[in-house]
């Protein structure tokens, strides 16, 4: 771990570009992966510099998402779902079938829930309790918050 401005990036950068100067990484098979992406775009960007053009740099979603189009067919069969962008619209669609009037930030609050509730892998039915002691915007108390989730799900 290391913060802001300590040279992680360029780190990064000088060692992948000298594996590849140095014949001891194929850029084709170099992936290079952040957060964001911009980050991804700075890496790309310094690789390129370097003399690296041929790393690839991505998010790990992007690179996950690349992954599942690439596979899915052979594993699955078919199309690839359709992946949402996010989570926005259909929150606010859930929000207008429940006649529930909430602005664009509690909206993001919902996300933001729904998102905690997944990561502590907690069923919608055990949040209705845990959301009772969590703060919560005022247009979504806990019962409305909950009702919005399990019409979202």
């Amino acid at each position: 771990m290391a913060g802001a401005g300590t040279g992680k990036t360029r780190a990064l950068t000088h060692r992948i570009a000298y594996g590849v100067q140095t014949g001891a990484y194929d850029p084709a098979r170099v992936m290079a992966l952040t957060f964001t992406t911009r980050a991804a775009g700075e890496l790309r960007t310094r690789l390129r510099q370097l003399g690296a053009a041929g790393v690839n740099a991505r998010t790990f979603h992007a690179a996950a998402l690349a992954q599942l189009s690439h596979f899915w067919p052979q594993a699955v069969g078919g199309p690839l779902p359709r992946i949402l962008e996010s989570k926005g619209r259909l929150l606010g669609q859930a929000a207008e079938q429940l006649r529930l009037r909430v602005d664009t930030a509690a909206l993001r609050d919902a996300a933001a829930e729904i998102e905690w509730r997944k990561v502590s892998r907690m069923p919608l039915a055990d949040y209705a309790r845990a959301a009772e002691s969590r703060s919560l915007p005022a247009t979504l108390p806990a019962e409305r918050m909950t009702a919005l989730q399990e019409r979202y799900e």
